[in-house]
C-alpha cells in the first residue's frame, strides 16, 4: 500500500467479503465494514438492519489479524446513535471488540476509539 507522507497509509476499495476500508495507524491495522442510511427519518428497522449487517460483515471477514481494530461505521443519524448505544451495552457484542463509528455530514466522527 503506498504511504502518505505522514506516514499513514488509507486503502479504499470494493470488493466482496473483504472489508471496505484498510487504514495503517502504527503498528495496527483499521478494518472498517461501512454501511449507508437514510439521510432522513424512516422506519427505525432500516437502520437497525443497516447497522447488523456492518456488523456481520466485520466480524465475519477472513482478513483480520490479531491487533486489527474492526469497526462498523455508519451515517449519523438520531436512530443510528440510539442504537449503537444500545449495542454496545449488549454483553455479547462487547466480546466481538468491533467499534460503532458514526460518521457526521461535517466529517467529525464519533464513537471510535484510536
Amino acid at each position: 500500500m503506498p504511504k502518505a507522507q505522514d506516514g499513514k497509509t488509507l486503502y479504499i476499495h470494493s470488493r466482496s467479503g473483504q472489508c471496505d476500508l484498510v487504514a495503517v495507524q502504527g503498528q495496527h491495522r483499521i478494518l472498517v465494514e461501512s454501511k449507508g442510511g437514510p439521510l432522513v427519518p424512516v422506519t427505525p428497522r432500516t437502520e437497525r438492519t443497516r447497522l447488523q449487517a456492518a456488523i456481520g460483515q466485520i466480524v465475519t471477514t477472513k482478513h483480520r489479524n490479531e491487533g486489527d481494530i474492526c469497526v462498523a461505521a455508519v451515517p449519523w443519524s438520531a436512530e443510528f446513535e440510539r442504537l449503537a448505544v444500545e449495542f454496545r451495552s449488549a454483553p455479547l457484542f462487547s466480546r466481538t471488540g468491533v467499534q460503532i463509528a458514526l460518521i457526521h455530514r461535517s466529517g467529525d466522527v464519533s464513537g471510535l476509539a484510536l
